[in-house]
């Protein structure tokens, strides 16, 4: 028989009765009992009466008891800081894996603001970096040269404009001023002559001479006439339009080498901050705690050598008077846990140390999946309520969340229970038999079930019922 809270559950015939107990008696009368009892059950037995099983016989029964009840789930968790400073790393990858760490705090160390913590490899930035510089003088002269074109161009179209376009227009009509004289001359020549030819004082030859010069004269005086129009009809625009298009083309070159300057300088001052977030100091008072990442699907150590990722964790530095423990919980289970929970801490370091916390917050959605048909999990934080030096931040440790307490409750073993469609029955001996009661039941811890109707303190129930299940008459729904 099975020992419940309030003693032996079944005691013998024997050791309960004192005549037995204190007399030498004992032995010869069992034996002559055992015989007795034998002879009767074979009797029974082949006489039809041995069909019937259900009875007590040597089963495992658990007395119902009373008393607290608690329903706890257990799981693994991290300690951390809940007030955390994450140093990241902020030196752009730019297409390659990383960069590497070439010297880090100690992990352990306590630093004050503005220590040293990590120094990243910036051989290759510092080279870009230099180059970057002659990049930017550069495109400094280059924006010197197109400012200085421009202004160039600028003048060009204003000497144009009041010199020589006024110059040739003043040249031209010279020109139609000495034509139109050397043509008016040389038609009053022509008049003379004649006169002369007529009077026969000079030959015909002379005559054709005088008439051949006003021809010239008058085509001269033509020939310039043209020249100003075409100067000012055709050769004055297009030259403007020439020299006002060479100012648009050198304005654009020089939008453009400012664009390009200020483009490079911009790369410059980039790279000089990329320079500058290789060496990492700390930002406030606080320990030197490393973001190791150990789980099934991705391991990270940070020490001197490892390659960090833009934007990658590589140092926390957390407030020791804010810590909490983070956890998972399966998604069977979530729904049980409720801010407020009291929580018992303990951790790998000090298993012995029950440590308090409370539940501060469970997540209301699900962490994701890292593999096909992954336990869906919940994240849960704890607060350490209890200071004490053995908390530390990056430490393992198991958090048992206490998520019912209830006082002075009926109670049996959960494997005590039979499921039948209309409810639950437990078997308990009755007058060396089992009677199937119907029960009750309310919460559960996976050990302990709580009865609500259906039993009393002191029963004696079945706890493998299964075995009995298809012997057992169960009453009608």
């Amino acid at each position: 028989m099975i020992k419940g809270p309030r003693g032996p559950i079944q005691p013998t015939l024997f050791s309960a009765n004192p005549m037995f107990a204190k007399t030498g008696f004992v032995k010869p009368f069992v034996v002559i009992f055992i015989g007795l009892i034998s002879t009767i059950s074979a009797t029974y037995y082949w006489f039809g009466g041995g069909s019937d099983e259900n009875v007590v016989d040597n089963q495992l029964l658990f007395e119902a008891f009373r008393g607290e009840f608690v329903s706890t789930i257990m799981e693994t968790g991290q300690v951390e800081s809940s007030s955390n400073v994450e140093i990241r790393c902020e030196v752009k990858s730019r297409g390659t894996a990383g960069t590497a760490i070439l010297k880090i705090a100690p992990e352990g160390d306590f630093v004050k603001k503005g220590d040293f913590l990590v120094q990243f490899d910036d051989s290759n930035l510092k080279d870009r970096y230099i180059e970057q510089q002659i990049q930017v003088a550069q495109n400094e002269a280059a924006l010197i040269q197109a400012e200085n074109d421009l202004s160039a161009a600028k003048k060009m179209v204003d000497e144009y404009d009041q010199g020589t376009k006024k110059q040739e227009l003043a040249a031209v009509k010279a020109e139609i001023a000495v034509a139109s004289e050397n043509l008016e001359r040389a038609r009053e020549y022509l008049k003379f002559s004649q006169k002369l030819s007529a009077k026969n004082f000079i030959s015909r030859s002379e005559l054709q001479a005088d008439e051949f010069s006003v021809r010239k004269a008058d085509s001269e005086l033509k020939l310039a006439e043209q020249k100003l129009d075409v100067l000012i009809k055709l050769t004055e625009p297009r030259t403007k339009e020439q020299l006002q298009a060479e100012v648009k083309k050198l304005t654009a070159s020089l939008k453009a080498a400012r664009f390009t300057l200020l483009l490079s300088q911009e790369r410059e001052k980039e790279l000089a901050e990329q320079v500058a977030k290789c060496r990492i100091v700390a930002p406030k008072d606080g320990q030197v705690v490393y973001a190791n990442e150990n789980d099934r699907d991705n391991s990270i150590v940070i020490e001197e050598g490892t390659v960090i990722r833009d934007g990658q964790e590589v140092i926390f530095l957390p407030d020791p008077s804010k810590m909490q423990v983070r956890t998972k919980v399966n998604d069977s289970k979530i729904n049980l846990v409720k801010p407020g929970n009291p929580v018992e801490i303990r951790l790998d370091s000090a298993p012995d140390t029950a440590i308090q916390g409370v539940v501060r917050e469970a997540a209301a959605f699900p962490m994701p999946q890292r593999w096909y048909q992954a336990p869906i999990e919940y994240e849960v934080f704890v607060d350490v309520t209890e200071k004490n030096p053995l908390v530390k931040s990056g430490l393992r440790s198991k958090a048992r969340i206490i998520v019912d307490k209830q006082q002075n409750v009926l109670q049996i073993p959960a494997s005590a229970l039979v499921r039948k469609a209309e409810g639950y029955y437990a078997l308990v001996a009755e007058n060396n038999r089992y009677v199937a009661r119907s029960v009750t039941i309310g919460a559960n811890n996976d050990k302990f079930v709580i009865i609500q109707s259906g039993l009393a303190e002191g029963d004696k129930v079945l706890i493998n019922p299964e075995k009995q299940k298809e012997k057992i008459n169960f009453p009608d729904s």
